[in-house]
């Protein structure tokens, strides 16, 4: 991961800070192996079209976008829909690390994803972590199963 230092200052610092500069401990997101692994399948498969559910705090996406920013045109879509109760840190991490190429949906996941499916949207690597059900990520994986490209990867 050597082309974004905000990933690995926010993992040295295990601190967020929000819109007003208050500063908060990082507690809720992806461990540092967990995003090099993501990081690492989306240059391999040269995945520029990516979704997620689920951002939190934004370190998943921060990931992401990393990876898929090497290639030209990359889109990050992100389904969030408390994004807000997050007080918008996971995006305004994004922006800090430099990444403006993706979307935030602020809708419930099983609304979201029916509506991208019904636009014909295509993906080449997917991350669903959002609601930690059963029946929640069944659903989010039923409907990302059917926007994937072929080859392309979904990782829980």
């Amino acid at each position: 991961m050597e082309n974004n230092t905000f990933i690995k200052e926010l993992f040295k610092t295990k601190i967020v800070t929000d819109e007003a500069g208050n500063s908060i401990p990082l507690h809720s997101g992806i461990t540092e192996k967990e995003g090099e692994f993501l990081y690492n399948v989306i240059l391999k498969n040269k995945a520029k079209n990516t979704l997620e559910v689920g951002c939190a705090y934004g370190v998943s996406s921060l990931f992401i976008c990393a990876a898929s920013s090497q290639f030209e045109n990359y889109k990050h879509t992100i389904i969030d829909p408390i994004q807000k109760e997050w007080q918008n840190i996971g995006v305004l991490n994004l922006k800090k690390a430099g990444f403006n190429s993706f979307e935030l949906i602020e809708k419930l996941s099983e609304i979201a994803l029916p509506q991208l499916l019904e636009k014909n949207k295509k993906y080449d690597f997917a991350f669903i972590d959002g609601w930690h059900t059963f029946d929640h990520v069944l659903i989010d994986f039923f409907y990302v199963n059917r926007m994937m490209d072929v080859g392309g990867i979904i990782a829980f």
